[in-house]
């Protein structure tokens, strides 16, 4: 606690109170507001208080039309636990100038349109907002097993400036507990210069469930809304030697199912499989080097078929077609396989069928 207490003083403003007097708990159930109890978070306007005591009428923009809610009034909005929220300039400008630019980075770099994206809006975006003294006491919470669950909920509901700047803060907190939640936190966020950096010195973090989430927060395409941007081959071939077989099978799965078009991915699955110290790692890298061989395999056999049978087999890029009497029979789609097992055991060939612009790698 007194480790906790430090970081709480040291991160909350001067003067070592919380601004609002507010240092435990979720959120209040009322608050005042001008000596009216309201709701935290009622999203109710007031005109200005020198309009309501002196008879002024409001501005020209209050009269002869709707207004269209807290956006559109002079006081602040507030946040799911009342804290205000700072508007932040949009990233995309009116002439549409940025798409160009985009556009202009992925002929240059060969990057996907996300990609490109978010290397830019990292660049030109605006600065997180400041962390509020009620988010820095939920972010505290997360350290205790009671409240961590409804902490990170209400963090989670966060804009994704305010919690991306939320959870770099919490990188540094002296309980791991917090420390993983905010790793996991910028798992869903669009990655920064600031949050990637944040990321990478947690790879180095003392527990490994920190060094873990850490890893997939830094990898994880899917989680991203415009994907990631952190060349990911320096960071894997450092954390695969990782001492905790948590963080090395969290790299191992993601070159498995998200790198396996990448040679140097391919040789990490081989370092796994012939010289991890955990067996049961070492055994499945192994059994997927086999299977990588037999696709490859398989997806050579295909192109000996006939030119216009190889040409419809295209069209399943990435899956398994079952070929019987000439035509493709049956393709299989994860679990729902059932129809292609039938085929296979009816006497259909089955065929891998390689993405397109893929090179057959080499496999150990």
């Amino acid at each position: 606690m007194g480790a906790a207490r430090r970081w709480l003083r040291k991160v909350s403003r001067p003067g070592g109170m919380l601004a609002d007097g507010w240092p435990h708990g979720l959120a209040r159930d009322k608050t005042e507001c001008g000596g009216v109890a309201c709701g935290v978070n009622s999203g109710v306007a007031r005109p200005d208080a020198d309009h309501r005591s002196s008879g002024t009428p409001a501005p020209e923009r209050w009269e002869g039309r709707s207004t269209s809610g807290p956006a559109d009034m002079d006081e602040p909005r507030r946040g799911v636990a009342g804290e205000r929220i700072t508007p932040q300039e949009p990233v995309m400008p009116k002439d549409h100038d940025f798409k160009c630019l985009v556009r202009a980075r992925m002929a240059r770099t060969g990057e996907r349109y996300t990609q490109a994206r978010a290397v830019l809006v990292a660049q030109r975006g605006a600065p997180d907002p400041l962390v509020s003294d009620r988010t820095r006491s939920v972010l505290g919470q997360l350290a205790d097993t009671g409240l961590a669950e409804s902490g990170r909920r209400y963090l989670e509901r966060l804009p994704g400036p305010q919690r991306r700047a939320a959870a770099i803060e919490g990188l540094d907190h002296p309980d791991w507990r917090v420390r993983r939640t905010s790793a996991r936190l910028l798992d869903t966020v669009d990655l920064t210069a600031e949050s990637a950096a944040a990321l990478t010195r947690a790879l180095d973090d003392g527990h490994p469930q920190v060094r873990r989430q850490a890893v997939h927060a830094l990898t994880c395409e899917q989680c991203k809304p415009n994907g990631c941007v952190v060349d990911v081959r320096p960071l894997f071939e450092r954390a695969i030697g990782d001492r905790s077989s948590l963080v090395r099978s969290m790299v191992y799965h993601v070159c498995n199912i998200h790198l396996s078009h990448h040679q140097w991915a391919i040789d990490l699955i081989a370092r796994v499989a012939a010289a991890d110290p955990s067996a049961k790692l070492r055994a499945s890298a192994d059994g997927e080097l086999r299977h990588m061989r037999e696709r490859w395999e398989s997806d050579d056999r295909r192109r000996e078929l006939p030119p216009d049978l190889v040409r419809k087999t295209e069209r399943h890029a990435g899956r398994w077609v079952a070929i019987r009497d000439g035509r493709i029979a049956a393709v299989e789609y994860g679990r729902h396989g059932g129809e292609f097992r039938r085929e296979l055991e009816a006497g259909a060939s089955r065929y891998w069928v390689a993405p397109p612009g893929v090179r057959r790698p080499r496999i150990p």
